[in-house]
């Protein structure tokens, strides 16, 4: 399952604890759509299963992870929330992979959280116990 939060050592989980989620609650409330197509990145694939995978009226918030799907998408510039399509607004933070050395800096999970608060402010964004 894309984005899961198990294993633990998993991207999936350190999104989960980014955006300081319970495993119920990541489950409940993030939906997840693999913009992958086969082994290798495909901008205009990404971009096609974007626009069709995602369904825009049943969410209010969208997440863009990483760089390339911000730019595959021409989604907003880190931590910015932009309306989307209809009532959805979208979003972009850093891919929660462990490659990614913005992580370090410990003021973005702050900015990430705040993004994610103006976008859904009705989900409790950092209230687990084991978020980031």
């Amino acid at each position: 399952m894309t984005l899961w939060c198990e294993p633990r050592e998993s991207s999936g989980n350190r999104l989960r604890r980014i955006m300081g989620l319970t495993d119920e609650q990541y489950a409940a409330t993030v939906a997840r759509v693999n913009l992958c197509d086969g082994p290798r990145w495909d901008k205009k694939s990404a971009r096609e299963r974007f626009w069709d995978g995602v369904d825009f009226d049943r969410y209010a918030l969208v997440v863009l992870l990483g760089q390339k799907v911000r730019a595959a998408v021409m989604g907003p510039p880190l931590f910015q929330v932009v309306r989307g399509v209809g009532n959805c607004h979208f979003t972009s933070i850093p891919h929660p992979s462990g490659r990614c050395r913005l992580w370090n800096d410990p003021g973005v999970v702050a900015l990430a959280r705040a993004a994610l608060q103006r976008g859904a402010p009705g989900v409790p964004w950092g209230t687990a116990g084991d978020a980031l």
